[in-house]
């Protein structure tokens, strides 16, 4: 009964470990879709821009400007076909992304679908690596799992070892019989009888075969503690490696946010110098 009882919490804990799959997808998908969205809209304003320093430098040029050439001008042209290119191919990836979206959460591949937020939100890196190594060793289903087997296998040699106790029976039965004849065999006395009895089984000699059993119970039990061994220093790995990537994440972020701002700047004396 024990082990029936921990059979079902490690198919909830099956089933928490799905839910989370999902919902661990249809994040990683959304937010595809949320950058090829922001992408598209970047290239587009870059498109824009580049076709105006195009169609300054061509008026310049052909304007006879000494400053411009036309290798300036080629150069501005050919810059424009690159990122037209560029904006081509990532429209037809956010087209594909919102797709990807789409189907992952059950949708049809032509259903149309839109991200609800317009950017991303800045990243915070607010926890250590002990408390997040403490909370998968606390929330992950695999984790739970094994701790549930090995819980199982405790029950299972308990269940091997209960084969040295007998096995108690009580039985009983009461009967009668229903005859208006008042002749023959059959009077009040006999028809109503009862009975009772205890039966018990206990297996005096087996061959060794309980104490083997209950062996080998044990060390199924000891294989999946050594798992567990394993599967905690795994998962503390796999956590690490997330966390060092979150780090890395997070540094790369503050040093090219800094850098958009200087890309601005850069843009905006650019711009002016065209002008003059």
């Amino acid at each position: 009964t024990k082990q029936a009882k921990l059979g079902t919490y490690i198919s909830k804990e099956a089933h928490r470990r799905t839910q989370n799959q999902v919902v661990y997808e249809v994040k990683k998908y959304y937010y595809g879709a949320l950058l090829a969205k922001n992408l598209r809209q970047t290239a587009h304003d870059t498109l824009e821009r580049m076709r105006f320093l195009s169609e300054l430098t061509s008026r310049l040029y052909k304007g006879d400007s000494m400053q411009v050439k036309k290798t300036d001008y080629l150069r501005s042209k050919l810059s424009v076909s690159f990122v037209e290119s560029l904006y081509e191919t990532i429209k037809v990836k956010e087209v594909m992304a919102k797709s990807a979206l789409a189907n992952v959460i059950g949708l049809s591949f032509n259903d149309e679908v839109e991200t609800a937020t317009e950017s991303f939100e800045a990243p915070v890196m607010n926890e250590t690596m002990q408390v997040l190594v403490s909370n998968a060793y606390k929330f992950n289903p695999d984790y739970n799992t094994l701790h549930l087997a090995l819980k199982i296998k405790d029950a299972k040699v308990d269940e091997e070892k209960s084969a040295y106790l007998p096995s108690v029976a009580l039985m009983g039965g009461v009967q009668h019989i229903y005859n208006d004849y008042e002749y023959g065999i059959i009077n009040d006395t006999t028809k109503n009888s009862w009975n009772i009895g205890v039966g018990v089984k206990w297996s005096l000699f087996d061959g060794m075969l309980t104490t083997n059993k209950v062996e080998q119970a044990k060390l199924e039990k000891l294989q999946l503690e050594q798992q567990k061994f394993l599967l905690k220093d795994g998962l503390a790995l796999q956590v690490k490696q997330s966390f060092l990537n979150m780090q890395s994440s997070f540094k790369q972020f503050n040093i090219l946010n800094s850098a958009k701002d200087t890309a601005s700047e850069n843009r905006s004396l650019n711009t002016r110098a065209y002008q003059e």
